[in-house]
């Protein structure tokens, strides 16, 4: 998957070498991720910031969205989606956790 050379940057400039370490590793990651959620399509969402963001198919789950970041963040934006369960906004399906850092809701 071809990342914007900005998101790369931010991603470094906030990060340093967790953020390279991190962006070297999504060639294993993403494929993981998608095997792990029959993901079909992954496009990314743009503008990119600090995560990585998707919008995907999957075969097990139909229309999803795909988070990952570098920043163990995403522990506390899953906890707040399972406590809210769709109520105003989405649903999360699961909390992929190789490093705990990849969310699909």
């Amino acid at each position: 998957m071809k990342l914007p050379e900005s998101f790369k940057q931010t991603i470094i400039a906030t990060y340093g070498e967790t953020g390279i370490t991190w962006l070297a590793s999504l060639d294993s990651l993403l494929p993981a991720i998608k095997e792990r959620f029959a993901l079909t399509t992954i496009e990314l969402m743009a503008p990119l910031s600090y995560n990585l963001v998707a919008t995907a198919e999957s075969k097990t789950y139909g229309s999803c969205v795909l988070k990952v970041s570098p920043d163990e963040h995403l522990k506390r934006e899953a906890l707040a989606l399972t406590y809210y369960n769709g109520l105003g906004g989405c649903r999360k399906t699961k909390l992929f956790t190789p490093k705990k850092n990849c969310l699909t809701f």
